[in-house]
């Protein structure tokens, strides 16, 4: 009999699978074949725990100094290409876990390893979803059979059986039924996750599906240090319009700057002296690549440690040469005061430009929905309204298949997500002669779960409309209100726990532990009380400290095993350290001993009368001390 029954080497070895589903090469699918064949060899050396804390230290050691600067980690299916060589050591652990046998403490240490190692490979959120999703639900019903089994030595009833194969059965149909509900499953797959900052960029020509992909993604795009958030952030500003794709009106050129305290100052507007005063000062901290850097309509200046941002149309600036790093940044603002200079006659005539053979339907239709006013801003605001109180906003439509999406919308008034909104208002507004551009970016309504900053995530990304009035731009969004609401289920909940764990715990590497251990030691009187109580509660049931008012001290349960096994010393049928007590009475050859453990072990697990083991115990120990008598 060995120390690791098979659901515990099942346990162990699941890991592997998942480290190969991100990668198939050769170092993965060389752990996995070892592992595969050190399960049927289970249990069959006794190393000591000084021999697997350096099989584990050779393992970290090598597989850091190997895959510290290779692209095997990078392109190894991790969200963080440094935990793979974390993971493959981990790996390396548990093939010593396989082969070795166990106490009871060890066992739990080696299945501990298996579910650290499952985390880290189980950090994937790609393609994997429904294989990780089976292999996480066989990990979790493998270590609770592992667990009954070692810890109560029964075996799985038949009844155990049939509920355990209804449950995989469930798995598997709710893991089907997922794939049709992408959202639900991604809610679920992110209780294994810990996906790092990850942002969404809108290209120099974008394509009215862009952001299809983008529904249900949690990632983090931008945190907004402020109270009072501007809800539409801006990423690219585009004037052309043609056969669905939409772009910039011009390249971007490099941003003028003057030095500053945080490194560069960009200015972005000229405000006047009589609002100058009110003028906040907000952090942004943005992780895309190329990085935006987002700012609202009502910024007045840009400061930024980066010398060489670039200005894109539509006055936003861009860091020049991408990344994938944390920018952070600062960003003055006067609320709800749009700064930006008078656009020149060259562009907006650019707003105004139509497609060539633009369907005669989208005229006639702001003709009708906009007949009797005037006011470029009042015609604005009606088609707004508009579109808001006739049309659904949805995901469901098969847009790219469709010849003109602005005039299948308008006419069949289908589900249609943000995108087709703002280029149907955008080109209803220019057939009346009123200068409009399209704009994405993300609306920024999610505040964080501390209630001190607001998370924009891939999920907020948006498309809006922007008017000239011959002063300013003015916003208008035509997509139904509803589509813009934070979510409110119980995975929006978990996004924003998450979020928040991620975020206040970052920083925890950079703290000075030097400052951290002066200051413990200021406070060493409180900690050395703390430890003489921890003292006096270990010793309070060593013989220093006896009961009172107890005679006869009654003998642990712990005791009957180890006199019992001192007893059975001489006939060489001591217990193992790794063995059970039942696997230990089918070894003894004294039956009445054998019955003991066994009438032991029921009464200890499995909730059996005592019926009398004390005294059969000193019976035993007598008799096995003095055979001859």
């Amino acid at each position: 009999m060995k120390a690791i029954d098979w659901a515990g080497g099942l346990c162990i070895l699941i890991p592997f699978l998942a480290l190969c589903l991100l990668s198939q090469n050769p170092i993965n699918l060389g752990l996995t074949g070892l592992a595969l064949v050190l399960l049927f060899l289970r249990g069959r050396l006794e190393v000591s725990r000084t021999g697997w804390l350096l099989w584990s230290l050779l393992g970290v050691v090598a597989f850091m100094l190997i895959f510290r600067n290779t692209s095997w980690a990078t392109n190894s299916g991790l969200v963080y290409g440094n935990f793979y060589p974390l993971a493959l050591s981990l790996g390396w652990a548990t093939l010593m876990a396989l082969l070795r046998r166990h106490t009871r403490g060890q066992y739990w240490m080696a299945l501990t390893l298996s579910g650290l190692f499952f985390l880290l490979t189980g950090l994937n959120t790609g393609p994997e979803l429904i294989p990780f999703a089976l292999l996480s639900t066989f990990w979790m019903l493998l270590f609770c059979i592992s667990s009954r089994q070692f810890l109560t030595d029964t075996r799985q009833s038949w009844g155990s059986w049939a509920v355990m194969l209804a449950a995989l059965g469930l798995t598997g149909v709710t893991s089907a039924a997922f794939t049709y509900s992408e959202a639900q499953f991604g809610f679920l797959m992110r209780l294994l996750s810990m996906g790092g900052d990850a942002g969404l960029t809108f290209p120099a020509q974008n394509n009215l599906n862009t952001m299809l992909n983008s529904e249900t993604n949690p990632a983090v795009v931008v945190r907004c240090f402020t109270r009072q958030a501007n809800p539409y952030l801006p990423a690219r500003v585009y004037t052309t319009f043609k056969e669905k794709i939409w772009t910039e009106f011009a390249p971007s050129s490099p941003a003028p700057s003057q030095p500053s305290a945080e490194g560069n100052r960009y200015l972005l507007a000229d405000p006047q002296p009589e609002v100058s005063d009110r003028i906040k000062v907000e952090r942004f901290e943005v992780h895309a690549s190329p990085i935006v850097l987002f700012c609202p309509r009502d910024t007045v200046w840009l400061e930024s440690k980066d010398p060489g941002l670039a200005l894109l149309s539509g006055h936003l600036l861009e860091q020049r040469g991408g990344g994938t790093d944390l920018h952070a940044y600062s960003v003055a603002r006067i609320p709800n005061k749009d700064l930006a200079p008078p656009e020149s006659p060259e562009y907006v005539k650019a707003c105004l430009q139509l497609p060539d053979h633009l369907d005669p339907v989208v005229a006639r239709t702001a003709r009708s929905v906009m007949s009797g006013v005037e006011d470029p801003r009042r015609k604005a605001m009606q088609c707004q309204l508009w579109f808001q109180n006739n049309f659904q906003y949805g995901f469901g439509y098969d847009w790219a298949g469709a010849k003109d999406p602005i005039v299948e919308f308008l006419t069949k008034k289908p589900p249609a997500h943000c995108e087709i909104f703002a280029a149907s208002m955008t080109l209803m507004l220019r057939t009346q002669g009123i200068p409009a551009r399209y704009i994405n970016g993300f609306v920024c309504v999610e505040r964080a779960f501390g209630d001190d900053y607001y998370i924009v995530r891939v999920r907020d990304a948006h498309a809006w409309v922007e008017i000239w009035d011959g002063q300013s731009w003015r916003t208008y969004d035509p997509t139904p209100p509803s589509a813009i609401q934070p979510p409110k289920d119980w995975g929006a909940w978990f996004d924003r726990m998450r979020e928040g764990f991620s975020y206040y715990t970052r920083d925890l590497a950079n703290l000075d532990w030097r400052a951290l251990l002066a200051a413990a030691w200021e406070r060493k009187v409180y900690f050395a009380g703390l430890l003489i109580l921890y003292l006096l509660w270990r010793a309070r049931k060593t013989r220093w400290f006896p009961r009172f008012g107890q005679t006869v001290p009654k003998a642990p349960e712990s005791e009957w095993i180890r006199s019992l096994s001192q007893a059975l010393q001489a006939r060489d049928q001591a217990r193992h350290d790794w063995e059970t007590l039942l696997r230990w009475a089918e070894r003894v050859e004294d039956a009445e001993v054998s019955q003991w453990l066994r009438d032991y072990s029921a009464y200890r697990y499995g909730g059996a009368q005592e019926a009398g083991l004390g005294e059969r115990h000193g019976q035993l120990i007598r008799r096995l001390q003095n055979p001859t008598s």
